[in-house]
């Protein structure tokens, strides 16, 4: 007989396994650990306010704020033009973002958000300007024909001459929209201009006669030297024939 029979088993008679025999989980389900979920993993930044100086330096010392608020400095972008950077306004938003924990980087970002708005907006002043200025031009050389470029000469002669009497800006009036291309604006001008040559003994002491008179000749007197430098603006002489002309209507 072969003994080596003897040691297996029937497969045709079952097995029966005990709990015993059954391996043991070495933790229950009780004693697993819990699972923390994402939002318990995660730390949430509360914005504490700029009431609680203590809590705010905490919080400004996580966002990574510098330490101190000198040390927070807005500068110039590389695409801003040094005569649009406003350093006084960079240094108050510089201050107002650490005093409210602002990060740098954001900080940044709103201001390069400002700059282009800033811009946009001058564009289109600009572009309302412009249109408006060349409006005002075409009614008013289809009023005045030939006679344009010597009516508006005696309307800037006049505002100027107003302005100085009263201690005013010129300049600033003439590129003030609301003065130097207003259609109305331009014709009382003009039209006040008219009333000083034809009441010459009613001028202040500041404007002579005499000089209106030669101011007059420059302008419809086709025999006087400076006439024809005077009406026309593409004429090599324009600019001192012009400034001369508003010389004569200063005094």
């Amino acid at each position: 007989m072969n003994t080596s029979l003897d040691t297996q088993t029937d497969s045709s008679v079952p097995v029966q396994v005990t709990e015993e025999a059954m391996p043991q989980n070495t933790l229950a389900n009780s004693e697993l650990p819990a699972v923390e979920s994402s939002a318990e993993a995660i730390p949430v930044i509360q914005y504490p306010g700029v009431e609680d100086e203590e809590q705010m330096a905490e919080f400004r010392r996580m966002v990574g704020l510098p330490d101190s608020a000198e040390l927070f400095q807005l500068t110039r972008p590389d695409d801003v033009a040094e005569h649009e950077w406003n350093e006084e306004l960079a240094t108050k938003l510089a201050q107002t973002a650490y005093q409210y924990g602002v990060p740098p980087q954001a900080m940044a970002a709103l201001q390069d958000t400002m700059l282009h708005a800033y811009r946009d907006a001058d564009a289109r002043i600009n572009d309302a300007k412009a249109q408006t200025e060349a409006e005002t031009e075409r009614i008013l050389q289809q009023e005045w024909g030939v006679n344009y470029q010597r009516n508006m000469n005696r309307a800037t002669a006049t505002l100027r001459n107003l302005a100085s009497e009263h201690g005013l800006d010129a300049d600033a009036l003439l590129d003030n929209p609301a003065v130097g291309s207003d259609i109305n604006v331009i014709k009382l001008l003009y039209a006040v201009s008219t009333l000083v040559d034809e009441a010459p003994l009613h001028q202040s002491q500041s404007f002579s006669a005499g000089a209106a008179d030669e101011a007059h000749r420059i302008e419809s007197d086709p025999t006087h030297p400076l006439h024809e430098a005077y009406m026309k603006v593409n004429h090599p002489n324009h600019k001192y024939a012009n400034e001369f002309y508003d010389k004569l209507m200063r005094r």
